[in-house]
């Protein structure tokens, strides 16, 4: 069986963010989603260290996310 910190939904309206805490899964805005496909670097400000996970496949440590005046950039593939 899945664990349910494992299932994301995209979505681009309250509705849809709605529906997935009512189902008590991940929600991702789709804007932040489409930004991984862009070229040159990616700047996210509003991610979530779950979020960069589960687009790139790495691990943010909390302590540098949580560092004020710090803006996640990852470098695009």
């Amino acid at each position: 069986m899945t664990d349910a910190s494992d299932i994301w939904m995209i979505g681009d309206r309250p509705e849809d963010k709605a529906c997935a805490y009512n189902a008590d899964i991940n929600f991702m805005w789709v804007d932040i989603f489409r930004l991984q496909f862009l070229p040159g670097t990616l700047e996210v400000k509003q991610v979530t260290p779950q979020q960069i996970e589960f687009l790139k496949g790495v691990r943010i440590s909390e302590n540098l996310v949580n560092s004020p005046g710090i803006n996640v950039i990852l470098p695009a593939e």
